[in-house]
Formats: C-alpha cells, structure tokens, sequence
C-alpha cells in the first residue's frame, strides 16, 4: 500500500472512530436528561436496575478503549507512512511528539485504573435495587 493510500485508510478509520465517539457522546447525554429529570424525575428501580446494567456495560466498553489508545498512539509513531508533528495550541512551540504521547498514556493509564472501580461501584448500585419492582397504586376516583 502506498504511502498515500495509507494515510487516506487511516483517515478513513479515523473518522469512524471519531462517528462511534460522537455515537456515545450523544447517548450518553440522552440518558443524563433522561436521569436528571429534565424530562421526569422519575426512575423506578427496575428501569434504575437495567439503565445501571448499561453504566456498568459502556464503562467496561471505556476501560478498553481507555486501555487501547495509548498503544495506538505509540503505533502511530512508529508508522512509516505517517510524519507526526506536534506544538503547543497556544505559543506554537514544537513539542516532542513521544513525550506528549507519553504524557497523555500515563493520563489514560490512571484514568482506565479509575473505571474499574466506577463499574465495581455501579454493579454493587445494580445489586442494592436487584429484588425491587413497582405497580400503580389503586386511587379513588375523585368526585
């Protein structure tokens, strides 16, 4: 594959990775007005239960993109067909692209140490509400 047909590949990915990011993105704030009570302020536990199900499944979903990124930010480093360049936003400054890749791994490295126990904390949340149900109550029929 040539050089430029790499980098048009990887592009390519790129933005199916960034449309999968923005995926989540977006139903992540659906269900932040869904549980905030923007909408209702309302959530019996059997639908707390199977939304906490879903915390706990896309944190585990997290935890491996957490943990994957840095090993693809060093592999993009190493590609022959990629010239990485790096500076700072603000003073534009070059920067050593390795480092800042370092940086930013030791950040993702914690931040994936953090998510397992967020997932532990939800499923033990998960388990608190695992025997609860509702039912409307009967009302009297106001005259």
């Amino acid at each position: 594959m040539s050089d430029a047909a790499t980098f048009n590949y990887l592009v390519s990915v790129g933005e199916d990775h960034r449309a999968a990011a923005d995926r989540l993105s977006t139903a992540s704030e659906e269900l932040a007005r869904e549980a905030n009570g923007t909408r209702l302020a309302l959530m019996p536990a059997p639908v707390a239960y199977d939304v906490l199900g879903n915390v706990k499944l896309s944190l585990g979903s997290l935890n491996e993109v957490v943990r994957h990124l840095p090993f693809g930010l060093c592999r993009s480093l190493d590609d022959p067909g990629l010239e990485v360049d790096d500076q700072d936003l603000w003073t534009g400054v070059s920067r050593d692209s390795s480092c800042q890749v370092e940086i930013a791994s030791g950040h993702l490295n914690t931040l994936a140490g953090l998510l397992d126990p967020a997932a532990a904390q939800v499923e033990a949340a998960q388990s608190a509400l695992n025997g609860q149900g509702c039912r409307a109550r009967c009302r009297e029929a106001v005259v």
